[in-house]
């Protein structure tokens, strides 16, 4: 009985280490690319038993979608739904929109398309792209981290 009470205090203390040298090394905001997911009481949630899974975030005007792997979001999907979005236009904000979900170092590197606008942070030496779909109106960005080196390849 004692070894039990051992090893579920252990977890414990493992998993709460674990948690503040993540929150130390990476000092962002929540629900930024490679962080943990902090639910808020506004999102809904489809986890499966691999923990992977989905926090949905859903109103009349937006809909943020955050694809999660073990409690670290992947990748975001921001829908605007009714507004019309001009790339051209709104290319500024978009670039904020994006900003929102990447750490707070990351810069804009360009456009690697029409579409496709590029950041990269040297905190986490990570690249992430925003893939901007036009709906007509409204808009998706789906914004993800992605390896360079397998990009340039």
């Amino acid at each position: 009985m004692e070894a039990l009470l051992a090893i579920e205090i252990s977890e414990d203390l493992a998993a709460t280490l674990l948690l503040m040298l993540h929150k130390y090394q990476y000092p962002d905001d929540f629900n930024v690319i490679g962080s943990l997911i902090d639910k808020t009481d506004d999102m809904e949630s489809y986890v499966d038993v691999n923990d992977t899974g989905r926090y949905v975030v859903d109103s009349p005007q937006f809909n943020i979608g955050y694809t999660v792997i073990q409690s670290i979001i992947q990748s975001v999907d921001y829908e605007v739904k009714k507004l019309p979005m001009n790339q051209n236009v709104d290319a500024e904000h978009i670039k904020d929109i994006v900003m929102d979900y990447l750490p707070k170092d990351a810069k804009f590197e360009g456009m690697e398309s029409d579409q496709m606008y590029k950041f990269y942070s040297e905190v986490h030496d990570t690249h992430y792209s925003a893939v901007f779909t036009d709906l007509n109106p409204g808009m998706i960005l789906t914004i993800s981290s992605f390896d360079e080196t397998l990009y340039n390849a």
